[in-house]
């Protein structure tokens, strides 16, 4: 329950074999979607092609949303009229313990292409309320097996579109023991595949092209590809010189690791300027 009412429910059934359509059926207010399985990307692209809400919003069967949370979004909406993502915190919990526990992610506003590219990404989808009538083209790939939500992401905010944080928890996300999301080197992979395509979609923007460049980067540093770091980091620079701070800040990662430094030694202080 909600304690904002005005609230559409589109249920996308992917494939399910349990008792979902009985579920429902005690819910006459919620248009039920049935489809063979086929993976999130296409239940979420049907739910927004049968969506009519003003806003859009993203959520897992097994997340959780507060009780006013779709009332405080609301409520900031109206105070920021002009933009087009309010996105905010998440909270984690797990099947065997049920306490909630929020996490560090970097964040942006406004215009946040490169960051997103820089930092990587920092939405978590059930967090983010979409203003639907700012959607053009933009739909989840159903192509990729990970890492669509990063470039649903990257194509909204290469279209210029507005975002706006808040500073609150907007979901509870369980986390299952095999949430593939939980394997780091999977992801990075991922994120790897997602950034090459990128790169040839801003191919003509030297600048969007550079910071992708020095992500993909931070990627291979992680992987301990040092020539392929070295490549990355050397190109981006060559292109545009407007993401320095990144550069500098990968190369004394660079350092650290080469002299065995262990990264988490240090407080989130003294690592906050160069992450």
């Amino acid at each position: 329950a909600q304690t904002y009412k005005s609230i559409e429910i589109v249920l996308v059934d992917d494939g399910s074999t349990d008792d979902t359509l009985w579920v429902v059926s005690k819910y006459p207010a919620v248009k039920y979607i049935y489809q063979n399985n086929q993976g999130p990307s296409v239940a979420r692209n049907n739910g927004l092609k049968n969506a009519n809400g003003k806003y859009i919003l993203f959520l897992d069967s097994d997340d959780l949303l507060p009780i006013n949370a779709i009332e405080s979004v609301v409520d900031e909406a109206q105070k920021y009229p002009q933009v087009d993502i309010i996105y905010g915190k998440a909270r984690f919990f797990s099947e065997i313990d049920a306490k909630r526990e929020g996490k560090y992610f970097p964040y942006a506003e406004g215009q946040i292409f490169e960051k997103l590219v820089l930092k990587g990404n920092f939405i978590i989808t059930d967090s983010a309320f979409i203003l639907r009538e700012s959607l053009q083209e933009q739909r989840f790939s159903e192509t990729l097996i990970h890492c669509e939500d990063y470039d649903f992401w990257l194509q909204l905010a290469y279209a210029k579109l507005a975002f706006h944080h808040m500073d609150c928890f907007i979901v509870d996300v369980r986390q299952h023991n095999f949430r593939l999301s939980i394997d780091s080197k999977i992801m990075r992979a991922a994120n790897l595949l997602v950034l090459k395509n990128w790169q040839g979609k801003v191919a003509a923007d030297r600048r969007a092209e550079s910071a992708i460049l020095i992500a993909q980067a931070k990627l291979l540093l992680v992987e301990k590809k040092y020539s392929d770091f070295f490549s990355k980091i050397t190109n981006g620079f060559l292109l545009s010189r407007a993401h320095w701070r990144e550069l500098l800040s990968q190369l004394l990662k660079l350092v650290l690791v080469m002299l065995g430094v262990d990264r988490y030694m240090f407080n989130k202080e003294a690592l906050a300027w160069w992450r």
